[in-house]
């Protein structure tokens, strides 16, 4: 794949569902583990976490996603 083309790729790892009446409003607490942010690496036969920036996506459905932060692997 030549250098110039970035591979985005999106995967659901956790989800609440919540039940609201209109006007009202709740905080929900996810847990994103580190495995979640992984990825299988054939050649160790093993998780491996990757470093770099990632960006973590909140809403109502996988096309209405309003919220989102990004963080940072080391």
């Amino acid at each position: 794949m030549p250098a110039s083309i970035q591979q985005v790729s999106r995967k659901l790892v956790q989800f609440d569902r919540v039940q609201l009446q209109p006007g009202e409003s709740r905080t929900v607490h996810l847990t994103v583990a580190a495995r979640d942010l992984s990825s299988w690496s054939a050649s160790g036969q093993t998780w491996v976490l990757g470093t770099g920036t990632r960006t973590v996506y909140a809403g109502d459905s996988a096309t209405d996603l309003p919220l989102s932060a990004t963080v940072t692997l080391r």
